[in-house]
């Protein structure tokens, strides 16, 4: 591809970093290899001026989720599949995620959350941990969800030996989670009855976290997460929050649901 197809295909914004990265490379390359380390810290700079980059695989770009949370000034809107959004997989995570939401809620900034009706919810967890003894024992041969579970048994001090007992742990989960947000000044809950096309955290409609859902048996962490500032992207993403908020169902009784996001 040419230079000139090259900047076609990538836009004005995205070709000048282009071009800075390869002059800084270029520049770096004439000088000892031992300057590698500063040429990964040019490219890692660089980076960070994109306006939309790629923050990893769920749930590692929670923390990406609370920090964007942590600057609203006026507005947050949400839309994910469940208000426990991953209590089982970044529990540390999630209570920040909490405590961001309580914040903001004192600081008056407005914060409306959509979430899955109750039959999608039930749907997504079975597909997710399935509905059988022999899945269940599947999912504890794996290491990383084995760990996750013993480590989310002492943190809610319960014992959970079947999807039966692992739903019912993250069912009261669910329904204390809503009793925190249903007492809160500022802050809607709506339950969306069909589907979650996206996962979309969006603040003060400037800037976004957003990931697409991906999900079957076992393979909890296929979701991937973005981060955008690009004002056109940011629009398109309001745009689809807007219509997920409009075809939400009444507000959310908070009485305790089955939770599908761990």
């Amino acid at each position: 591809m040419s230079d000139q197809d090259l900047a076609s295909h990538l836009g004005p914004a995205h070709w000048q970093i282009q071009c800075a990265i390869k002059e800084r490379l270029l520049k770096r390359a004439q000088e000892p290899s031992d300057r590698l380390e500063q040429v990964t810290e040019v490219l890692v700079d660089l980076s960070k001026r994109l306006s939309t980059r790629s923050l990893g695989r769920f749930p590692d770009f929670y923390p990406d989720i609370n920090s964007l949370l942590a600057t609203a000034t006026s507005e947050i809107h949400i839309a994910c599949d469940f208000v426990t959004y991953a209590i089982f997989s970044a529990p540390n995570e999630h209570e920040r995620y909490v405590d961001t939401l309580v914040a903001k809620s004192k600081a008056g900034v407005s914060t409306k959350i959509a979430v899955l009706g109750p039959n999608a919810r039930k749907e997504l967890l079975h597909r997710q941990i399935g509905s059988t003894g022999e899945q269940w024992q599947l999912l504890l041969d794996n290491p990383e969800f084995a760990t996750r579970l013993s480590y989310f048994c002492r943190r809610q001090h319960c014992k959970v030996d079947s999807i039966t007992s692992f739903e019912a742990e993250v069912e009261k989960l669910q329904g204390e989670m809503g009793d925190v947000l249903k007492n809160l000044a500022n802050i809607s809950v709506h339950q969306h009855l069909d589907h979650m096309p996206l996962h979309v955290w969006i603040v003060d409609r400037e800037r976004a976290v957003f990931a697409i859902p991906r999900l079957s048996f076992g393979q909890y962490a296929s979701e991937h997460g973005f981060d955008t500032r690009d004002a056109s992207l940011v629009r398109t993403l309001q745009a689809n929050w807007d219509n997920i908020w409009t075809g939400v169902g009444p507000v959310m009784k908070m009485s305790p649901v089955i939770s599908g996001r761990w």
